[in-house]
């Protein structure tokens, strides 16, 4: 029978007789819903918020009551003992405690909540009944700083002890929770305890009354499955679309046995969700539990929470942490809470579901591309399917892309090749290396990527040659107006284009060699490239040439694993090819954003790094295809070492030295004084280079010495030589000299490092 809670405490329930009321048996557990892990947090705010809808509804609008489904037990001595709704039955205990100590009329209902009892444990029982002595007007609940769990705590009769039970600790959470949720509501006791229009109600049922024990039904009922996240999210999602203002804003088709039918947005959710869609993932189902619907719960989230990068980039970067971290965790409730199920997400999330069971054409066709830039696939079962949160801008910048790109292009007669060609832009656009440092930075990606869209009308590479662009690197857009350009004139360019952007280093990003090759020069005089055929011909092959020198040099990481540093050699021997992060650094392999040779080839059009880049293009100049790479590289050094007469000489002698630490220089006075780096910043632990080659050397020579960084000197010295304590500094009073300070000898002085060599090892051999 349907019935509330009150019923019970009330004994009103039909013909059974509750008179002395509820009791939690023994064989329950404690009382859970406080409890503070993520699971039990989501359970009790969605359970509180679904409580207080329902007061709000049925005494605004006269709505149903809030069903909560059966609650079990058996009728002993006039009392009743459930053995399947504890938990709903106290939390709304403690909502009818609540109301009543919040509005001061606490003592009038003493009676009748003091029939609610645990046989747990004493502790838990006796918690229930001192509650019911508490006072409202003990403490001041308008202020927020005041919880009601602090105060029950400084009760004289709560025992220390007390914290411990499981019980009491939820129960306290619990009571904060409802202050929070109801203190400024509205809503009082008698709304609730009305039996006219009651908000919240269930089934009661005297398992007795059917024959069967509780060790039977208990038996049964461990066998029962909960509703799985996705469910009542399906449940609940379904419901938000039918009463919505989009719901028949937008329309869908569904192919069926009868033909096509016309649906809105409801009838469709409803329809797909239980077949093609969940079809779909039962593929991709846990093959031990069979769940499948978390993928379905998982990649929803990721969809709203990458819409809301773009809407409000403070609260995407709060909520993505508090995934992360399992604060938060996929569900309606936190759907709701968090602002994330907007018209667009749930658009969103219908187009990619379709796109992922190929329901269009376009998708199928589009899928059969073997030449991908990036798979949204990929991105999809990789991190969103799995509720990975720490999907990185450059993904959640494709996944929008292509979101929100399906339903444009999946009609079009060349659909297909557009997502492929909208793939590739967004490829090149989104991977450059130095532009995601933080969610404003990913905001702003975001917003230029949502003009495109809304400017979109079926010719990708033609808006991009007539709109302003934005949100992204200038010189990439410009690189790939470039490239557009080249692409659509024949099927070579595309052939070429497409060949050096596969490039597993350069990814795409290939401005250096349309700089090397004269292409980025004219297309700034000419923007629309308007060569003759010769022109054509003659920087098609440029390119072309520039690419295979390249490939000669750079594998899949960077530079090539030369010994002595070979390459790095020859460069240097051309001249100063170094790039500045905080300071000068050789060049990393890798994709670091500030000294990879990644941004050595975007900065190929900087003023700054003009000089560096023409480095690299003489060494491709240099560089003839007809003999091997470690020849080319031997050759150019010979040539142009023994031009070398500044600092660079040094670490051409000992190319050791490029990365003895961390490839990171430190110039002072013209280049005389150069530290070697442990990090991109000057440091205690940076070592003055002559004072380590003066080392070197005497190591060599059977000498040990130690360096160590003068707080005297400010820079790092040798401060022992074997077992005695001498001090060598390099650079004493500005002069480019070695000074040695020797106890009992005092100072003596050495212009060269060979003769301060000779000294140390005639006065400190063996």
């Amino acid at each position: 029978m349907r019935t509330t809670l009150w019923n019970l405490l009330s004994n009103d329930v039909g013909n059974h007789s509750l008179k002395y009321g509820i009791t939690i048996p023994m064989i329950q557990r404690d009382y859970a819903q406080g409890r503070l892990n993520p699971k039990s947090v989501e359970i009790r705010n969605q359970f509180i918020s679904d409580i207080k809808n329902s007061i709000i509804r049925v005494n605004e609008e006269g709505s149903e009551p809030l069903e909560l489904d059966f609650v079990y037990g058996y009728i002993k001595n006039d009392v009743f003992y459930p053995l399947d709704g504890q938990q709903r039955l106290t939390t709304l205990y403690l909502l009818h405690w609540y109301l009543a100590f919040k509005d001061g009329i606490l003592p009038n209902y003493v009676k009748k909540l003091s029939k609610f009892t645990y046989q747990i444990r004493q502790t838990s029982n006796d918690f229930f009944r001192r509650i019911l002595e508490l006072n409202v007007s003990d403490i001041d609940i308008s202020d927020p700083e005041n919880k009601i769990s602090d105060h029950i705590k400084n009760q004289s009769w709560f025992l220390s002890r007390w914290s411990a039970d499981n019980t009491i600790f939820s129960c306290l959470n619990v009571i904060d929770l409802l202050h929070v949720k109801f203190y400024d509501s509205g809503i009082s006791l008698k709304q609730i305890i009305n039996d006219d229009e009651p908000s919240v109600v269930f089934n009661f049922l005297d398992i007795e009354e059917l024959g069967m024990s509780d060790d039977l039904y208990i038996k049964m009922n461990a066998r029962g499955v909960s509703l799985t996240g996705f469910e009542n999210l399906k449940a609940e999602l379904s419901k938000l679309i039918k009463e919505s203002n989009f719901n028949n804003l937008h329309r869908y088709s569904y192919e069926h046995t009868e033909g096509i039918s016309d649906f809105d947005m409801y009838t469709y959710f409803i329809t797909k969700v239980d077949t093609a869609w969940s079809d779909f993932f039962w593929n991709l189902r846990n093959k031990v539990t069979h769940v499948f619907d978390d993928k379905l719960l998982n990649l929803l989230s990721f969809i709203a929470m990458t819409n809301k990068a773009l809407s409000d980039p403070e609260s995407f970067e709060i909520n993505k942490n508090k995934f992360i971290s399992g604060e938060y965790l996929p569900s309606f409730y936190q759907f709701i809470e968090s602002d994330l199920l907007t018209e667009t997400t749930i658009i969103n999330y219908i187009d990619i579901l379709d796109f992922l069971v190929e329901k269009y054409p376009a998708y199928s066709d589009y899928n059969t591309y073997s030449n991908r830039y990036f798979s949204l696939y990929h991105i999809l079962e990789d991190k969103a399917f799995n509720g990975n949160y720490t999907l990185l801008a450059t993904e959640r910048i494709r996944l929008y892309a292509m979101m929100n790109f399906l339903p444009l292009t999946r009609d079009l007669e060349n659909g297909a090749e557009e997502l492929f060609r909208i793939e590739r832009l967004i490829s090149n656009l989104s991977s450059v290396s130095n532009v995601y440092n933080n969610y404003e930075d990913l905001y702003t990606s975001l917003k230029g990527l949502d003009d495109i869209v809304k400017n979109y009308s079926g010719d990708i590479y033609g808006l991009f040659l007539s709109s302003e662009i934005s949100g992204f690197y200038r010189e990439q857009i410009t690189e790939e107006q470039i490239k557009i350009i080249l692409i659509t004139r024949s099927d070579d360019w595309k052939s070429l284009i497409h060949e050096i952007e596969s490039d597993p280093y350069l990814q795409g990003h290939i401005l250096f060699l349309f700089k090397y090759s004269g292409i980025w020069d004219n297309y700034k005089e000419h923007l629309f490239l308007e060569w003759d055929y010769q022109d054509f011909t003659t920087y098609h092959e440029k390119l072309k040439l520039y690419f295979l020198k390249y490939r000669m040099y750079f594998s899949h990481e960077g530079v090539k694993d030369y010994k002595n540093q070979l390459f790095r050699s020859a460069m240097l021997a051309i001249g100063d090819y170094m790039i500045y992060s905080k300071n000068f650094h050789f060049v990393d392999n890798g994709i670091n954003r500030d000294i990879s040779w990644k941004r050595f080839f975007r900065e190929s059009n900087n003023p700054r790094y003009e000089g560096s880049s023409n480095v690299l293009k003489q060494l491709l100049d240099e560089t003839d295809p007809g003999i091997s790479d470690t020849d080319n590289l031997k050759r150019i050094l010979k040539t142009y070492k023994p031009l070398v007469t500044d600092w660079r000489l040094y670490f051409l002698d000992h190319p050791e030295l490029i990365f003895y630490l961390s490839g990171y220089v430190y110039f002072e006075k013209d280049c005389n004084l150069i530290y070697l780096l442990n990090a991109s910043k000057y440091s205690v632990k940076a070592i003055e280079m002559r004072t380590y080659l003066l080392q070197k050397k005497l190591l060599d020579l059977g000498i040990i010495t130690v360096i160590a960084y003068s707080q005297e000197y400010s820079r790092s010295i040798i401060t022992q030589i074997g077992k005695r304590k001498t001090k060598v500094i390099f650079d004493y009073d500005n002069e480019d000299q070695y000074i040695l300070i020797e106890r009992g000898k005092g100072r003596s002085v050495y212009h060269t490092e060979d003769d301060a060599a000779k000294y140390i090892v005639n006065n400190y051999g063996q």
